[in-house]
């Protein structure tokens, strides 16, 4: 579900954390381990790639996809093999995330490449029908998952959630719209800025910067050697 609603359970940086209650996320307290997100765009260009561009690169970086999310999310018998090999036993495997979503860009950029050369209409239909249907399922799953619960949400909790639509139905929009119309250079350049304000408004406040006050904070040691005169500390 985070791969298209990032926020779903909340963020350390924006907080309703609580929220993870609902989706029984609340063991997995790593937001940056639960979350895997480019953007929905992103994600449409790339199943563009791997469907209308089976080159080699392409199918590398999908191969380099498919692997790091089967090692990530633990399909058989992946856990039980690296869990026997030394070293790689102990860390944790859902980093390879960072591979997937480096490996997801890449496709998206090759994907977008290819629709800018795409001359025949009915491809094109027949992804802007699938990624408005694939939309659609998607917002109807997250919404049966969450109506046992809604009454029991609070207001700022609800509120959270429904600002998260907007982007979501953007993302969709501007995919649908960029596989639907005769395509020019300014649907890729929307593309491109879509998908660069998308990343800035997820990433934005992730990582705050600290008060000028703790970059050297004082400790019991510190004031002891302080204390110290002479050559001594």
């Amino acid at each position: 579900l985070h791969w298209f609603l990032p926020f779903l359970s909340g963020s350390p940086a924006l907080g309703y954390e609580s929220l993870g209650r609902v989706f029984d996320f609340t063991k997995h307290d790593n937001f940056c381990e639960r979350t895997g997100y480019v953007g929905l765009l992103p994600l449409a260009l790339g199943a563009w790639a791997v469907v209308r561009r089976p080159e080699g690169v392409v199918r590398f970086y999908a191969g380099c996809a498919a692997l790091g999310l089967a090692i990530a999310y633990g399909l058989p018998p992946l856990p039980a093999v690296l869990g026997a090999v030394p070293v790689l036993s102990d860390i944790s495997h859902v980093r390879l995330l960072l591979l997937v979503g480096f490996s997801l860009c890449v496709l998206a950029g090759l994907g977008l490449d290819a629709l800018l050369a795409e001359t025949r209409r009915k491809p094109r239909a027949a992804l802007a029908a699938a990624g408005s249907i694939g939309a659609f399922l998607y917002l109807w799953l997250v919404y049966e998952i969450l109506r046992p619960d809604l009454p029991g949400l609070a207001p700022e909790e609800k509120s959270f959630l429904l600002r998260q639509l907007p982007v979501f139905i953007g993302g969709a929009a501007v995919a649908s719209l960029a596989a639907w119309r005769p395509f020019a250079f300014r649907w890729g350049a929307l593309c491109v800025a879509w998908a660069a304000l998308d990343s800035l408004r997820f990433a934005w406040g992730f990582n705050p910067s600290s008060p000028r006050e703790l970059y050297y904070p004082e400790t019991q040691a510190i004031s002891r050697l302080k204390s110290e005169p002479g050559p001594f500390r």
